[in-house]
């Protein structure tokens, strides 16, 4: 199976810094998991110091402390539960940004080392000021790309299967009822791909044209006063700028309309599975 373009571009750049991305990653998914834990002070607060409700099980031996101290160590626990999520975010983001910083400048170079080897007839056919956004912009992408893999995209998928072998341990039938929602997911997911894959493409494509005509514009602009051309260059300069602008809303267009779709299916698969549930529970006690 062929890698993905981007990806195999990035792959050696990337080797070195697989320790910092992953470090990254696994900093990402204990935030997660931290911050899953911060309602329980305030619930332990509510129902066992407030409401005098008596512990159970492991916790069983909270029971004798005075309802005040309860309410000082929930207090404390909830300090220290968000700054430890604090913490973790701040330590994830240096390790994989100043990693994709690194990786980015190793791939400007290449590029660059690359593209001053090819021959001049294909410099002739790329234009100077193109040729400087592909080495900005998207190597730019490639590094939004890593980070938003390695910060969320695996955390997320190793949450996912967490929470679904917990409720297969508990309720198979659960499990499977959350698993419904993954081939409507899998079918929008590569519908939206291609969609964004597209709209993105023709966005680096504006941007490249826009950056070589003012790179041009700009070097000829003592030629442009002297023929009295502002206007026209003006004139050419809008043009492309319109271009990039249509062509960046429609990227944000594509993009913002798969938020929406994809919390909707899964809040149904929620919902199915609070429906099973809770109908199991109540059967269960009547």
């Amino acid at each position: 199976m062929q890698l993905p373009l981007a990806l195999r571009v990035a792959t050696p750049a990337a080797r070195p810094h697989l320790p910092a991305l992953g470090m990254a990653a696994v900093l990402a998914l204990v935030q997660a998991g931290v911050t899953l834990a911060e309602p329980w002070p305030l619930a332990i607060a509510v129902d066992h110091a407030i409401n005098r409700r008596p512990f159970t099980g492991a916790l069983s031996f909270f029971n004798g402390i005075s309802p005040f101290l309860l309410l000082a160590l929930a207090a404390a626990a909830l300090v220290l539960l968000n700054a430890a999520v604090g913490l973790l975010d701040v330590s994830g983001r240096l390790l994989g940004e100043r990693a994709a910083e690194r990786i980015g400048a190793t791939l400007r170079q290449d590029l660059f080392d690359r593209s001053m080897s090819l021959s001049l007839r294909w410099h002739d056919r790329m234009r100077s000021g193109e040729l400087v956004a592909r080495l900005t912009s998207d190597v730019a992408r490639i590094l939004d790309g890593i980070i938003a893999v390695t910060t969320t995209v695996l955390p997320d998928t190793v949450m996912v299967i967490t929470v679904l072998v917990v409720l297969a341990t508990f309720s198979p039938e659960l499990a499977l009822i959350g698993l419904a929602v993954a081939p409507v997911l899998a079918v929008l997911a590569a519908r939206q791909r291609r969609r964004v894959k597209d709209a993105q493409s023709d966005a680096r494509y504006e941007s490249g044209r826009l950056a070589a005509v003012t790179s041009d514009l700009f070097r000829n602009v003592r030629a442009v006063q002297a023929f009295g051309r502002i206007t026209r260059a003006s004139s050419i300069f809008g043009t492309r700028n319109r271009e990039l602008l249509r062509a960046d809303l429609d990227t944000v267009g594509v993009e913002a309309r798969w938020s929406p779709l994809a919390d909707l299916v899964l809040a149904g698969g929620a919902g199915l599975v609070l429906v099973v549930g809770g109908s199991q529970v109540i059967g269960g006690s009547l």
